[in-house]
């Protein structure tokens, strides 16, 4: 689920049966649109046992991170079917790509968390892989954003921490990006809540 810039939310929705994947439009408890098919009529999201997650992109795109079959897929604020990516394997780099969590930047470029080979592919409005994210601390994804300062928070589930990077290149118009460290927050105590400010 995610709130959008035109104050309504995105939700994904799936059937019981796990047979249809939807992602609907709510405005007021209501749904106002349905993203379910491309334009000759086939599925967008592939049916599974896990859930699509959705953000709504700066442009505003819809983005779709769908683990059944292991891309992502935006569409247009209407609905139809824009681009896909399967992970950038073609250039050697990685055998595997394994997403999760995806998340817009001011520049309208997707984040995009690869649990896999523990990095994020960084790619343009249009789908255009432009560099994968890499840091150390960058390992066991438990959830991944980013703030109004473009600071990108990720969640290390294993090591129970939450890592807080700053990106060296304003546009991230390099081949590399190279993430600096600003703040850990570690291991919380079994029944504390950690609240960030």
């Amino acid at each position: 689920m995610c709130y959008t810039a035109s104050v309504d939310f995105l939700v994904s929705l799936e059937s019981k049966d796990e047979i249809k994947i939807k992602i609907a439009r709510y405005s007021n408890l209501n749904i106002i649109q349905e993203i379910q098919y491309d334009q000759i009529g086939r599925p967008i999201y592939a049916a599974g046992k896990y859930y699509v997650l959705v953000e709504e992109n700066t442009n505003p795109d819809i983005c779709a991170s769908d683990p059944n079959k292991n891309e992502i897929v935006v569409t247009n604020k209407t609905g139809n079917l824009r681009w896909r990516y399967h992970g950038n394997l073609q250039i050697g780099k990685f055998n595997t790509f394994s997403l999760s969590f995806i998340c817009s930047n001011k520049y309208c470029q997707l984040l995009v968390m690869d649990t896999d080979n523990s990095c994020v592919h960084l790619l343009e409005m249009d789908g255009i892989f432009i560099a994968y994210v890499e840091h150390l601390k960058i390992r066991g994804i438990g959830a991944m954003s980013l703030d109004e300062n473009e600071r990108l928070w990720i969640a290390n589930y294993k090591g129970r921490q939450i890592n807080v990077f700053i990106s060296i290149s304003s546009e991230y118009k390099i081949s590399n990006v190279v993430l600096s460290e600003v703040t850990v927050y570690s291991k919380p105590k079994k029944d504390q809540l950690l609240y960030l400010r």
